[in-house]
């Protein structure tokens, strides 16, 4: 696992910090590729899970509105929930129905008695440390209806090899910025912990970084749409996105998307 910073709430509070944060996400051909595909998964598991039925969505660690701008138009009511103003900031440019609200639900849960059946926490969990990860993952289980599902994502995935690379390089130079990796076992831990069972683990982002910059990113984007269908490359892929529930809950599959167990 690699190591986060002391302390990852204070990492986005930066009054510049959404500006920065979204044109990041915009440049970036791998980031932009990355993202593309989580919407097609998180499109088809919709489409299979919650077809014909009101969907209440909480997205945690919401920042600039990247998935709840998505998910707006498919769901019933839609909260977005973020400890950076500067964050939240952008995220009212693009969201026309969502309650956004600025707090840290770690010291005041003002969430505390309502109940999601979707509640999404993209790009959190791999930064945060541990004793976070577990306070969050704990936190969101409580506000998970009986027959709803988690899902979030890891989008540095330990055994990836490009990612492998670059965390063992940055150990090795002893850099400032380690890499905050994960692995699936790690993810399966976090919601165990916290009484959800993972029911599916799906994957996007086969090819390493400097390729997908070297190439038309169409064809980059081709050859990734197809690599998230074959399961056995789950463990070389760069993005994880774990969709979990209760422990004892019936869920629907979702058998177009090929998920890992």
């Amino acid at each position: 696992m690699g190591r986060a910073s002391s302390d990852y709430r204070l990492s986005h509070t930066d009054p510049t910090k959404g500006a920065t944060y979204d044109a990041h996400y915009l440049s970036d051909p791998h980031d932009r590729i990355l993202w593309r595909l989580e919407q097609q998964i998180l499109s088809e598991h919709l489409d299979t899970r919650f077809r014909g039925k009101e969907i209440h969505l909480l997205d945690f660690a919401c920042g600039t509105g990247r998935i709840a701008h998505f998910l707006e138009p498919r769901v019933t009511r839609s909260v977005g929930v973020d400890v950076s103003a500067s964050m939240l900031d952008q995220a009212r440019r693009k969201l026309t129905r969502t309650r956004l609200i600025l707090a840290d639900l770690t010291r005041q849960n003002v969430l505390a008695g309502q109940h999601f059946g979707l509640i999404t926490a993209f790009r959190f969990f791999v930064n945060a440390e541990p004793s976070l990860r577990e306070n969050v993952m704990g936190i969101l289980a409580s506000l998970l209806t009986e027959d709803g599902c988690l899902i979030f994502n890891n989008h540095h995935n330990r055994t990836m090899p490009w990612w492998t690379l670059m965390h063992i390089r940055n150990r090795r130079k002893n850099t400032p910025k380690t890499l905050n990796v994960m692995t699936r076992h790690e993810m399966k831990q976090l919601a165990s912990q916290a009484g959800l069972q993972t029911v599916s683990i799906f994957h996007a982002g086969i090819l390493p970084p400097p390729l997908i910059q070297a190439i038309p990113e169409s064809w980059a984007f081709a050859l990734e749409n197809k690599a998230r269908r074959l399961r056995w490359l789950a463990p070389l892929a760069a993005d994880l996105i774990a969709v979990c529930e209760r422990r004892g809950a019936s869920h629907a599959p979702c058998p177009k998307l090929r998920a890992t167990p």
